[in-house]
């Protein structure tokens, strides 16, 4: 069976040859997509461990805010008791000082 042939300037590629150069370069991408494929899976191990410590880095602060919020949370009732009773005082010493004529 006669082959078939095209000429390129000087080179003559046939059918076969042609296949050949075919098929290597889907060699070429098979390889390089199981290098990619590769470097995906350490990427993704890599992102599932910056996650897992990021995660449990959360979970302390949030422990941390928490106890943070038990210990503050009764002051805050306290502050606010000492805020009224402090304007209370200040209106009793306004009052006193104008009674007194110290202040207009």
């Amino acid at each position: 069976m006669k082959k078939k042939s095209v000429k390129r300037g000087r080179k003559v590629v046939t059918l076969d040859s042609l296949a050949i150069m075919v098929q290597k370069g889907f060699v070429e991408a098979r390889d390089q997509l199981e290098e990619h494929k590769v470097e995906f899976k350490q990427f993704k191990e890599s992102t599932n461990k910056s996650l897992f410590k990021l995660h449990s880095q959360t979970a302390v602060v949030n422990q941390r805010l928490g106890n943070i919020e038990k210990v503050l949370g009764p002051w805050v009732y306290v502050i606010d008791a000492l805020k009224v009773n402090f304007r209370d005082h200040e209106l009793r010493i306004a009052r006193l000082e104008r009674n007194a004529g110290l202040k207009k």
